[in-house]
């Protein structure tokens, strides 16, 4: 396209139709040709609303396109391009530094995935969060096992396809998963695991991706190719030692911030033989205790008086504690975010970018 004309500005509209699932673009340019030019970009929902000038605009210059490999037009401007510039340099891609697979070839509802009795433990995609894995446990037999088991049985990192953003845990027990789930280790024998695993987690680079290669707005999926391409810093094992503290510090507050909640709507499933838990019962902590009461009313349970007296307390005691923990873990974060930032070299006005992304 570059090649016979200059491309002016681009228009990148929403989904135009109603039942459609992906956005349109309209290109406008010249035949004669430029070296050197910015091209106005345009984002917006409609033509209505690009009409009484409701949009986003980002001036991009042609450099920054013709030097991308694919050629991607991608909405940042100078300064976002200048400071992703700059997270790469020095930088090696994280393929160069691991090895990387994708989960056994099977879906969540496959028949060979059961409640209990198998040799080992399957993780879906559904399970995995920042720095902790969710809901039931799942099994599989060693027989249907299909790809290396010794590399399942390594010490890695596991990534959930599905979603807006990356969401990674560190897995240490061995677990199988599905085809849904991202399994990575690293060969570099001076980069550790949970070096990396901090890394990936990080607000900075959360903005690589969702910047260079999130596409996909009805169905967010992370794609295990652009993974292998996110900028990861080489440095001694002493000097990655702060973030793999850290990344100890997140594994253990998000381990024991699970067992809190778990332990408390598992007595309240055993006292009033709930079923299915709501939401709202399930993120009880978020709420004050007549939400709760109000909670246990529409699954046709109401507490007397002197229930109250008693289950008030016991929610507050763990509303708190839990509460703490996520306050813990906020910290933490922001601190991993500050640690990435220097290892990086980013300046104020660049941590702004990234944040405000």
């Amino acid at each position: 396209m570059f090649d016979n004309f200059t491309l002016e500005k681009i228009l990148h509209l929403n989904p135009v139709f109603k039942d459609a699932s992906v956005s349109s673009c309209i290109y406008v340019g010249k035949k004669t040709l430029q070296e050197k030019y910015n091209i106005t970009y345009y984002k917006t929902c409609d033509i209505d609303n690009f009409l009484s000038s409701i949009f986003e605009l980002k001036i991009i210059p042609i450099e920054y396109i013709l030097k991308n490999q694919n050629l991607k037009i991608l909405f940042i401007d100078e300064k976002e391009a200048i400071l992703i510039d700059k997270i790469f340099l020095n930088s090696n891609l994280l393929g160069n530094l691991t090895y990387s697979w994708r989960g056994e070839e099977i879906g969540t509802k496959s028949t060979v995935i059961v409640n209990k009795n198998a040799k080992f433990r399957i993780i879906i995609g559904g399970n995995i969060e920042r720095f902790y894995f969710k809901g039931e446990e799942l099994f599989i037999e060693e027989s249907n096992v299909k790809k290396e088991l010794s590399n399942y049985q390594k010490d890695k990192i596991v990534i959930r396809q599905l979603g807006d953003n990356i969401n990674a845990n560190y897995d240490n027990n061995g677990f199988i998963n599905v085809q849904a789930v991202y399994n990575i280790f690293s060969i570099n024998e001076t980069i550790e695991n949970k070096f990396i695993l901090i890394l990936i987690n990080s607000k900075l680079i959360d903005f690589i991706y969702r910047t260079l290669y999130k596409e996909k707005i009805s169905f967010p999926r992370i794609l295990l190719e652009n993974i292998r391409e996110l900028p990861i810093k080489e440095i001694p094992k002493e000097v990655q030692q702060p973030f793999i503290e850290k990344a100890d510090k997140m594994l253990d507050l998000n381990k024991h911030l699970k067992e809190k909640k778990n332990k408390f709507l598992n007595r309240v499933k055993d006292n009033f033989e709930i079923e299915k838990v709501s939401k709202r019962l399930e993120t009880f902590y978020e709420y004050d205790f007549k939400t709760f009461v109000a909670e246990l009313k529409k699954q046709k349970i109401k507490l007397s008086l002197v229930q109250q007296d008693e289950w008030e307390e016991y929610f507050n005691t763990y509303k708190n504690e839990i509460n703490q923990l996520q306050d813990e873990i906020n910290t933490t974060d922001k601190e991993i975010d500050k640690m990435v930032y220097e290892l990086y070299g980013l300046s104020e006005e660049e941590i702004r970018i990234v944040e405000g992304a």
